[in-house]
């Protein structure tokens, strides 16, 4: 995947853009005429007048984006932060604020519903070479369970549909990729005090760059 961003003044007749290959890490940045670069989306786009083509904003933290139709998938990437979450268990609840993991999560939407959330985890940020982990999170052991959290997207905004689906009530009462916790209270009162370690964390076999292969 690639990702362009343009520049346009009435100052200047040229285009400015500024290409970013996700896959390989690179930034290219190029100045050519309105004229070339027209003739470069209609290229891209042999089917499509320009005047066709509707520009459209990416959510905050999304590092990829695939769209076919009425199917898309965004990578999303939100760094440690602390949120509130609630355990449900046995007709108990309880409300934990957390410093809840470095996490990116693959969402896979249709017909403007989320329909999959692949969920991983990383102790350390380095681009594409990101070392990825299992996400040690209850009722998630990869995809994350959607039981009977709200999955419709509304007004394009799929981040706070996804938030929805984060912040819906915990039921497993345990964690299947948290090493050293056997309950989820456990680990919920633990993360409510400090900050995830790779140490707790399974390591997976791939880094950010491998998902992009298949989703994107």
């Amino acid at each position: 995947m690639f990702e362009l961003i343009v520049r346009m003044t009435n100052l200047d007749k040229d285009v400015e853009i500024l290409k970013y290959d996700h896959i390989n890490n690179i930034f290219t940045e190029k100045k050519m005429s309105i004229k070339v670069f027209m003739e470069g989306l209609k290229a891209l786009y042999p089917t499509t007048s320009y005047r066709d083509i509707k520009p459209m904003s990416l959510p905050k933290g999304c590092i990829g984006f695939n769209s076919n139709g009425n199917d898309q998938v965004y990578i999303i990437n939100q760094p440690e932060h602390q949120r509130y979450v609630t355990y449900s268990h046995m007709g108990d609840n309880k409300v934990y604020k957390i410093n809840y993991p470095n996490s990116i999560y693959v969402v896979y939407v249709s017909a403007k519903k989320i329909k999959t959330i692949t969920h991983y985890m990383y102790d350390e940020w380095n681009e594409m070479d990101t070392n990825l982990y299992y996400p040690a999170m209850p009722n998630s052991s990869l995809n994350i369970c959607l039981g009977n959290a709200r999955t419709e997207i509304e007004n394009n905004n799929v981040i706070a549909a996804l938030e929805n689906i984060i912040y819906a009530p915990y039921s497993h009462a345990t964690v299947d990729n948290a090493k050293s916790f056997k309950s989820t209270p456990k680990y919920f009162e633990w993360l409510s005090k400090n900050h995830m370690n790779k140490k707790y964390l399974t390591k997976m076999d791939k880094k950010l760059k491998d998902i992009y292969g298949g989703n994107l």
